[in-house]
């Protein structure tokens, strides 16, 4: 079962895309700028077992425009609230990636224990961690990998029809995985994402403002949900050290680690689908254990 629709909240309407039936996951996509088509079918496997709620983040996607000075985590991450109050959630989890996965800590921080379980997929704890390492990482990069993305991002801002810009933008994704690239694996990338809707404006906006304000990094604390990170050893936006200070940081979470880039779930799907059947799994199970020593007299 597949349904889109609008959801109204308190000054703007978002767009979601829900699949499957089970307990609730939100599933934030990354960017800023992009849309829930980024992550192509790659998770869809998972609405065998779930309900994926896909959201288009405010401003992006088809979700309706808003005032820039709302691009903010913390506002999408009452955003994400405000749509499970709407759908009539009591209890949900969060899965995000890269942006997302900032908008997903986000919310474990403003809103402890409302997320039932996170899922945090290549993250970070602030937008100014990710800005410095992705320019020091750029310097380090192979000249050829380099030499790549500035051509493609050459070719974007030149493209006039959308069949240059999207060959433009499936060049400059080579970026987000890991060297030397598999060019195969990068070709089925693209082509399964070849319907995400990229807003630049919102991405160069939420880059001036350390990607909407985020910084959660003094309260990491805060959070309170069972947390599943999933890192990359070789991205080159989300350091695997500042993804280790997160798993060091959180009361309760689990850090596994990937021979991969940025795009985790394009890279290893088998291993990344794995990881969080099991993780939600271990979830429930404590839940069932808890419900039962809530009944013992």
């Amino acid at each position: 079962m597949i349904e889109e629709k609008y959801i109204s909240i308190s000054d703007t309407e978002i767009f979601i895309v829900v699949k499957g039936q089970g307990f609730p996951l939100f599933v934030l996509h990354g960017g800023p700028g992009l849309d829930h088509h980024a992550f192509g079918s790659y998770l869809d496997d998972l609405s065998q077992d779930y309900q994926l709620i896909f959201v288009d983040l405010r401003g992006q996607g088809k979700s309706k425009d808003v005032d820039f000075k709302t691009l903010t985590t913390k506002r999408m991450a009452q955003d994400i609230v405000e749509i499970a109050k709407h759908l009539g959630y009591g209890e949900y989890g969060l899965v995000g990636h890269s942006f997302g996965a900032f908008v997903a800590l986000q919310h474990g921080v403003d809103f402890p224990g409302v997320a039932k379980y996170i899922v945090l997929i290549a993250g970070a704890s602030s937008g100014k961690e990710v800005l410095e390492y992705t320019a020091l990482n750029y310097a380090k990069i192979p000249s050829k990998l380099v030499n790549r993305v500035q051509k493609a991002q050459i070719n974007l801002e030149k493209s006039k029809t959308s069949e240059e810009f999207h060959k433009a933008w499936g060049e400059y994704t080579s970026f987000y995985f890991s060297y030397p690239t598999n060019e195969e694996q990068l070709a089925a990338f693209n082509k399964k994402t070849l319907d995400v809707n990229i807003r630049f404006d919102v991405l160069n906006h939420c880059q001036k403002t350390g990607f909407g304000f985020f910084d959660v990094s003094k309260d990491l604390n805060k959070v309170s949900s069972p947390v599943l990170i999933l890192a990359g050893e070789q991205d080159n936006v989300c350091s695997l050290e500042g993804q280790i200070n997160i798993n060091r940081k959180l009361q309760n979470s689990k850090l596994i680690v990937f021979k991969t880039g940025h795009m985790v779930f394009a890279e290893n799907k088998p291993k990344f689908l794995e990881e969080i059947r099991s993780f939600i799994k271990i979830w429930f199970l404590s839940l069932y254990k808890d419900i039962e020593a809530h009944f013992k007299f």
